[in-house]
């Protein structure tokens, strides 16, 4: 009982991930920023909103159940938890629960010669996972569903992992330039899917090369406000330690607003953010202790 990390997708289970930024689909569909509504503004599509104190984390407060059973070197694992379905620093902003779960099962590979400095575990797993609650927005309380399923595939010096997610219900369209309003779509017609792969392997004990792709579709049952993000992700990470590394990541992103916008102003809107919407370099240093 408490404050947990829920079962979720596998970039929100690992202790630490392998890229500075987490994938759109992750980020932006799961991990969402919540919001509050803008009175002051008016829109002909979606609610606008503004970014509300607090951060989800992949955290909430709550009951949780889990085990792992090992049968050889096969391993099944589960993860049940009924919980708030609040922001890290609210311990309930309605009367309702939320649900999550996951379930895995893995094959775990023999020890191998411990050269590399991964931190992962050496192992083949299948997931799947499940979120459902309601999310309260302007005094009423919307549907919020979210469910995954892939496979992470790790053994010195490679890793493989590919992980499909959709969800219906609210959907948070973010703003696209400083001081624009959110968009937020509560009614459970409402849709968003994304998928990721991502590869990589050491090439010496220290330095590790990564690539990953990443799509994210919000609202595809809304033509004239679907919004696609694809982004392409090269990193490489050299490692002190098991413990402390230094990564740098290079972001190719493209971004696609709408086949059929609402308003001349809207298509213009896109156009401008298509043209602003540049690369991203990042750094990041790490210490795990």
């Amino acid at each position: 009982m408490g404050l947990f990390k829920v079962p979720g997708p596998e970039e929100a289970m690992r202790t630490a991930i392998d890229y500075v930024n987490f994938t759109n689909v992750t980020f932006r569909l799961i991990n969402y920023q919540p919001v509050e509504r803008n009175p002051t503004v008016g829109s002909l599509k979606g609610v606008p909103a503004d970014a509300k104190t607090g951060v989800r984390a992949f955290r909430d407060t709550g009951v949780q159940v889990f085990d792992a059973f090992r049968f050889g070197q096969q391993e099944f694992t589960y993860a049940a938890m009924l919980a708030n379905g609040s922001s890290l620093n609210q311990i309930d902003d309605n009367r309702n629960k939320a649900v999550y779960g996951r379930l895995q099962w893995s094959w775990l590979f023999d020890d191998t010669k411990d050269y590399y400095y991964d931190t992962a575990r050496q192992d083949l797993s299948l997931f799947a996972w499940y979120h459902r609650g309601d999310q309260i927005f302007d005094g009423k309380n919307y549907k919020a569903v979210r469910q995954g399923l892939g496979f992470s595939y790790v053994k010195q010096p490679y890793h493989l992992t590919a992980e499909a997610m959709w969800g219906e219900g609210m959907i948070v369209l973010s703003s696209s330039f400083r001081n624009d309003p959110y968009l937020v779509f509560p009614e459970s017609e409402n849709e968003g899917r994304g998928w990721y792969v991502d590869a990589g392997m050491f090439v010496t004990r220290n330095i590790a090369l990564e690539a990953r792709y990443d799509v994210l579709e919000l609202l595809p049952n809304d033509r004239q406000m679907e919004t696609t993000y694809k982004t392409t992700t090269l990193g490489i990470q050299y490692y002190f330690s098991k413990r402390n590394r230094i990564a740098l990541n290079y972001e190719f992103r493209d971004y696609d607003l709408a086949a059929a916008p609402v308003t001349a102003d809207f298509a213009n809107t896109s156009r401008r953010l298509n043209r602003s919407l540049d690369d991203r370099l990042a750094i990041q240093y790490t210490l795990r202790f």
